[in-house]
């Protein structure tokens, strides 16, 4: 009887790449990864250029009087809301009260802009300081100002438009 035997070398073990081999491959193909950066970089400020940012933009009407007036049997004028005139200085007064901090906190807040991104993870920051951030970027990008000679206050604020879904910066 014939008895086969095969002689079996060793595997070799295979080495995983070093930084010396990645570099030798991108030296090799240096022509190519210029190129794709290049194709990349005009892709970005195309897609800027592109690509509008929007601005939302709301008008809020000022008027003088009570939400829910006292319903009473019979038919009574209120002395303090008789005249419907609207003051500059009170104009004045309804957009610095939509430019307070504490309206913008709470604006930052109920938007969930105080979240944990992986950047704040990695500095261990607390909540406090992320929503105060998101407060001083909503205080320097709003606009709200007096229409001349209206009771109209116009309020804007550009969003930024990322892979088709609104954001907030």
């Amino acid at each position: 009887m014939a008895e086969d035997f095969q002689v079996v070398a060793p595997r070799m073990r295979s080495h995983s790449p070093t930084l010396r081999d990645i570099a030798a491959v991108l030296f090799r193909h240096k022509r190519l990864l210029s190129i794709s950066f290049c194709l990349a970089l005009v892709a970005g400020l195309m897609y800027t250029v592109i690509f509008p940012s929007y601005r939302a933009e709301m008008k809020v009407l000022v008027r003088r009087g009570r939400i829910d007036p006292v319903v009473t049997p019979t038919q009574t004028a209120s002395p303090a809301f008789e005249h419907d005139e609207i003051s500059e200085e009170d104009m004045n007064s309804e957009v610095e009260m939509l430019r307070d901090a504490d309206i913008l906190r709470a604006v930052a807040t109920e938007n969930g802009m105080g979240h944990a991104s992986w950047i704040s993870k990695l500095r261990n920051q607390s909540p406090e300081p992320r929503i105060e951030k998101s407060v001083q970027r909503l205080a320097a990008k709003l606009e709200v100002h007096p229409t001349r000679k209206s009771r109209l206050i116009t309020i804007s604020f550009p969003t930024a438009v990322r892979c088709g879904a609104e954001g907030v910066l």
